[in-house]
């Protein structure tokens, strides 16, 4: 088999194991707000907003997860960034920092 053909295989089945990685995060990400989406519906309606710590509760839990959700973002572009950073040095492209 030619060095050419091994390596557009290696390509290909190395692009169909990111697509087949992204689906899976994508159905896990979707799943995971569903989840959560339900919960907070759930303790709004179970929740007396009028009493004080019900509604102390809901403010903390609307900070902590919007500040982990915003943690998990910049770790997603984080990520990204060197993902694409390999796929230009693999394909020979200059890298810039």
């Amino acid at each position: 088999m030619p060095a050419d053909n091994v390596s557009d295989l290696a390509t290909r089945v190395t692009l169909e194991r990111v697509d087949a990685a992204r689906r899976q995060y994508f159905g896990m990400f979707i799943g995971a707000a569903a989840l959560e989406g339900f919960g907070l519906a759930a303790f709004l309606l179970l929740a007396d907003l009028s009493n004080r710590t019900h509604l102390l509760i809901l403010v903390a839990a609307i900070l902590t997860y919007g500040t982990i959700g915003l943690g998990l973002c910049a770790l997603g572009v984080y990520t990204r960034w060197w993902a694409l950073r390999i796929v230009r040095a693999v394909d020979g492209n200059p890298i810039d920092s």
